[in-house]
């Protein structure tokens, strides 16, 4: 199973998540700063961890592939 980070799920990395998890060979952490409580409610599934900041994930080498999906603006917030 691919564990795949997504920073910023907004237009961008929404569209990805909504594309890839149909697939059930990856696992998503998703971090957004502004989206994180609709993003829970909307995801409610064991493949997908959300969290707000990216200061709550451990160690950046579990993941297979890591997508920054936000603009320059926002990605000072995460």
């Amino acid at each position: 199973m691919n564990n795949i980070l997504i920073v910023g799920c907004g237009h961008m990395g929404s569209a990805l998540l909504n594309f890839w998890i149909k697939n059930k060979k990856y696992k998503f952490t998703i971090i957004d700063p502004f989206k994180h409580k609709l993003l829970k409610n909307k995801f409610n599934n064991k493949n997908i961890t959300i969290t707000n900041s990216v200061k709550k994930i451990n160690i950046i080498k579990d993941f297979d592939i890591v997508i920054i999906a936000v603009t320059p603006q926002v990605a000072e917030k995460t």
